[in-house]
């Protein structure tokens, strides 16, 4: 007697909902292509309009990953209003995201063919943190935004002085990372143990070689 197969039941509409929203979501991040703004500053040699678009690609796909993070975490959240927090700050990494891609479109430069594997690491890590409580998903912010804040002082270091429209945009974008760490903190943020944070560097090191070339 063979045995006969029974669909699954049905996904419930909200969750459906909340699902097909986080998809709609990444594609629209992934394939961000906001307008190009010519900028107002001096002309770049092709040297460094080269230099200025790797460092720019790296940004870009921290960028990517980090608004993936932050929906991942709200998804999961267990307080509403962290959730709301949480969808606010992932808000401004969307204008930090258009920022780049903007930018990069005005140097001729492109992002990174990587941006599905960027977006998806970020929603799962921020996912798995937000299931380790609020406490520990807020650490995890202020630990990632505290990293980024630094990580964006090197590159304004290593931007060409006449570059005034990149400078503009990665100091805006420090400044409001550095909030967001700050909230956290405010919030309760639980420190990340060493382990944890060793393995975030790690992370980062790989995204930034990877995300620089390709």
């Amino acid at each position: 007697m063979s045995a006969s197969w029974t669909a699954p039941p049905p996904m419930p509409s909200k969750l459906r909902t909340r699902f097909l929203t986080e998809l709609d979501h990444a594609l629209a991040a992934v394939f961000a292509r906001p307008p190009v703004v010519p900028p107002p500053d001096a002309v770049l040699d092709p040297d460094e309009k080269r230099r200025v678009g790797r460092l720019l690609r790296v940004d870009d796909a921290g960028e990517v990953a980090a608004q993936a993070l932050y929906r991942g975490q709200a998804f999961f959240a267990r307080r509403p209003e962290l959730a709301a927090h949480l969808r606010e700050a992932g808000a401004e990494e969307e204008a930090h995201l258009l920022g780049c891609r903007s930018r990069l479109a005005a140097l001729g430069a492109r992002p990174s063919v990587l941006g599905p594997v960027w977006y998806a690491g970020g929603w799962l890590s921020g996912a798995l943190f937000a299931l380790l409580g609020d406490r520990t998903s807020l650490g995890y912010i202020d630990e990632t935004e505290r990293r980024v804040a630094r990580h964006l002082s090197d590159h304004l270091r290593r931007l060409p002085a006449t570059d005034t429209a990149t400078r503009a945009l990665l100091e805006r974008m420090r400044e409001e990372e550095g909030r967001h760490a700050a909230r956290a903190r405010a919030a309760g943020a639980q420190p990340l143990p060493p382990p944890v944070r060793a393995l975030m560097g790690a992370a980062a090191r790989v995204m930034t070689t990877l995300a620089a070339r390709l």
